[in-house]
């Protein structure tokens, strides 16, 4: 009979995930990921290989819940924007999170010699930036936006703008702010759409 596990595998790619979200993946070592998951050394590699790989993991599982609330709140408001300004707020005031872009923080933070961590995040960028033209042709075809609107180039906008906005919030500054730099930046998308 195998030896059982110990620890719940999802659980502890989420609070890897939250660790790694908050320090970033240079500023995360194997003694932190010890005491965070209260695993022994062994266990961590054991269960995932390396730091890299759990990392890896921990990057799956933001892009999935980042992907999927994006989603839900697009196709459960009334319209796309009112969605992407649901989704806009719960990130830049959701207090257990932190505010910037664990992707992005990825881009900036790995070592230019790990090519492929930076890779990766890149590719859920881009994946991102497909799934935001994707809800913006759904809106083209709802007439929410102008049809001769490029939702390509819309699309990288949006990103730029919540990239930019999580990466200002992250500072700290007042609520209100940030409240109006993202009244700002939707206004600016607006006329973008047309």
């Amino acid at each position: 009979m195998g030896r059982q596990q110990r620890y719940d595998r999802t659980e502890t790619v989420e609070k890897a995930m939250n660790l790694f979200w908050r320090s970033g993946f240079s500023g995360t070592s194997m003694r932190d990921l010890e005491d965070y998951l209260d695993m022994r050394p062994g266990s961590i590699y054991a269960n995932f290989g390396s730091k890299e790989h759990l990392y890896r993991e921990t990057m799956d599982l933001y892009a999935a819940k980042s992907f999927k609330s994006f989603k839900a709140l697009v196709r459960n408001t009334d319209s796309f924007m009112s969605g992407l300004h649901h989704f806009i707020r719960q990130l830049l005031f959701t207090p257990a999170n932190p505010c910037a872009c664990m992707l992005a923080k990825t881009l900036a933070d790995i070592n230019p010699d790990n090519d492929a961590l930076k890779r990766k995040a890149g590719d859920m960028i881009a994946n991102f930036e497909d799934i935001l033209v994707v809800e913006l042709e759904r809106a083209r075809e709802s007439g929410e936006i102008g049809g001769n609107c490029d939702v390509r180039a819309l699309a990288r906008f949006i990103q730029v703008q919540i990239i930019g906005l999580r990466s200002y919030a992250e500072m700290q500054k007042p609520k209100a702010v940030i409240n109006q730099l993202l009244n700002d930046a939707l206004a600016a998308i607006k006329t973008k759409a047309g």
